[in-house]
C-alpha cells in the first residue's frame, strides 16, 4: 500500500542503523500524521524484539487513534518487554481509557503478563466496569490467575449479561472449577 511505502521511506530517512531502529520507529509511532504509518511502526517495534521497544509502545497507548492504542496494547503482551515497567503504566492507562475495545486489549495484555497487580486490575474491572465487553475481557483474563475462582464465582452470581456469564464460566472451566450451570447458559457447559 502507499502507506507501507511511506513508512519504508520515513524509516530509512530517520536512520535504520541497529542502534537507531527503536528510537526511529518510536518517532514514527508517536509523530506520524498517518494512522497506517503509526500502525506499521508499532508492528515493526513488536517484530524488533528489542527490550527498549516497550517505551514507544507504552507512549502509543495515548495515541488519538483507538486502532493504534489497541495495537500497542496487544504488542506489549510480547514476553520480551520489561514487565516491571509495563504493568503499572498499563494499569494507569486503564483509568483514562474510554474505548471499550482498547480497554479489553489492555486487560488481555495484563492477563498475559500476569502478577498480582495485573490480576487485581482484572478483578476490579470484572465487577465495576459498566461495559459488558470489558467485564467479559476481565473474566477471560482471570483464567490465568489460579487464585481467581472465588472472585469469578461471586461475579457469576451478580452478573446479568449472558456473554459475561459465559466468559466467567469459561474461566472457571479453565481453572478446573466445577460449578452448577444455570439453564440459560450455553449447552456446551452442560
Amino acid at each position: 500500500s502507499e502507506y507501507t511505502v511511506c513508512f519504508a521511506i520515513k524509516f530509512s530517512e530517520l536512520g535504520a542503523a541497529r542502534e537507531d531502529r527503536v528510537p526511529s520507529l518510536g518517532r514514527i509511532a508517536q509523530n506520524d500524521e498517518h494512522e497506517p504509518c503509526r500502525l506499521q511502526a508499532i508492528l515493526a517495534l513488536l517484530q524488533s524484539r528489542d527490550p527498549e521497544a516497550h517505551e514507544p509502545l507504552l507512549n502509543a497507548l495515548a495515541d488519538p487513534s483507538s486502532r493504534v492504542r489497541e495495537s500497542a496494547a496487544y504488542a506489549l503482551a510480547a514476553d520480551c518487554w520489561a514487565r516491571r515497567e509495563v504493568v503499572p503504566r498499563m494499569i494507569q492507562r486503564l483509568g483514562t481509557e474510554s474505548d471499550s475495545i482498547v480497554t479489553a486489549a489492555i486487560l488481555s495484555t495484563l492477563a498475559t503478563l500476569g502478577g498480582d497487580e495485573s490480576f487485581a486490575a482484572l478483578r476490579k474491572f470484572l465487577t465495576t466496569d459498566p461495559r459488558a465487553e470489558v467485564r467479559a475481557a476481565a473474566a477471560y483474563g482471570l483464567q490465568h490467575d489460579s487464585t481467581a475462582a472465588a472472585a469469578l464465582r461471586d461475579a457469576l452470581t451478580q452478573e446479568k449479561d449472558e456473554a459475561v456469564r459465559l466468559a466467567i464460566g469459561e474461566s472457571l472451566k479453565a481453572l478446573g472449577i466445577a460449578f452448577l450451570v444455570p439453564p440459560c447458559m450455553n449447552k456446551e457447559y452442560r
